[in-house]
């Protein structure tokens, strides 16, 4: 094999993500007219500290700003992914700020609001590794899909990014997410397409 082949190999196996179900849907798939993909950038806890160092404003503020990269690749990257297999998506992201209320749904999707299921992806943790003076955070990340009107929660996954993804623009990340969510949800075009009705 050659050394080519042999880095790519290697890469296959440990670039993926890996995904733990929490809550499956109670049928599958789940229809849905489309995705409005919400990224909220919160404070994470690194594998060195524990949550209460996250209190201090400073602390906060750098804890949220850790998965702008992250956020920036699901943003222009998932939508194009899933439109692959006939999902339409819309992705945005929000930064909360403590005492200063986000937008609302309604405003930051403002005509598919009432008809898009919410796809909430929200990073949980971090974990930074550095190699000859480059240093990367690989992160584990929730996302949440919502009915669009109640917006009560039909599924929960958790993913855990592999280091060697987070050196590769999250590829690996972007690649199980399109994996899982497009076996998870259909949309009535395709599932009409494909029954021939």
């Amino acid at each position: 094999m050659r050394l080519s082949a042999l880095a790519t190999a290697l890469c296959l196996s440990a670039c993926m993500a890996t995904t733990t179900i929490i809550r499956k849907p109670s049928t599958l798939p789940v229809q849905v007219s489309g995705l409005n993909i919400l990224f909220v950038n919160g404070p994470m806890v690194r594998a060195d500290e524990r949550p209460a160092s996250l209190r201090h404003p400073q602390r906060l503020y750098s804890s949220m700003a850790g998965p702008d990269k992250m956020r920036d690749a699901i943003a222009a990257e998932l939508p194009p992914l899933l439109a692959k297999h006939g999902i339409t998506a819309i992705a945005r992201a929000i930064n909360p700020v403590p005492g200063v209320a986000p937008p609302s749904l309604e405003e930051l999707f403002p005509t598919t609001s009432g008809s898009n299921h919410l796809l909430l992806i929200t990073p949980q943790s971090s974990v930074t590794h550095c190699f000859n003076g480059s240093c990367k955070t690989a992160y584990k990340v929730s996302l949440s899909l919502m009915s669009p009107l109640d917006k009560k929660e039909i599924a929960l996954m958790v993913m855990a990014e592999e280091q060697m993804d987070a050196r590769r623009n999250h590829n690996g990340l972007l690649a199980e997410m399109d994996r899982v969510i497009s076996s998870m949800v259909t949309t009535k075009k395709s599932t009409e397409e494909k029954t021939g009705t």
